[in-house]
């Protein structure tokens, strides 16, 4: 298991990334652990891993219909954000990212 200092610096490692607004760890069930945002009452991160939690049980569903295996990833865009959920068994990681950063 990694440690707690490995995971923190794997997060911010992450959220300074260019264009990335926001990482959220969620347990399956999209209750949030620990986010990047900077929001004091975490509504954002609240918001992203319950959206997250629900289009991967559904993404999770469809790839178990149709190759017996279980979801790995999933990435959905809109005009202003990109998500990427990286699942396994017990949490998912939730990128939230700007699709056309400033260069």
């Amino acid at each position: 298991m990694a440690s707690a200092a490995k995971v923190e610096e794997s997060l911010e490692m992450l959220a300074s990334a260019s264009g990335v607004l926001g990482v959220v760890v969620c347990t399956r069930d999209g209750v949030p652990i620990r986010d990047t945002f900077p929001d004091l009452d975490r509504t954002q991160a609240i918001q992203y891993a319950s959206m997250a939690a629900v289009l991967a049980k559904d993404a999770h569903e469809l790839a178990s219909l149709e190759s017996g295996g279980g979801l790995a990833g999933l990435r959905v865009r809109t005009r202003s954000i990109e998500l990427h959920v990286k699942a396994n068994a017990q949490y998912l990681l939730v990128v939230v990212q700007d699709p056309q950063p400033a260069i």
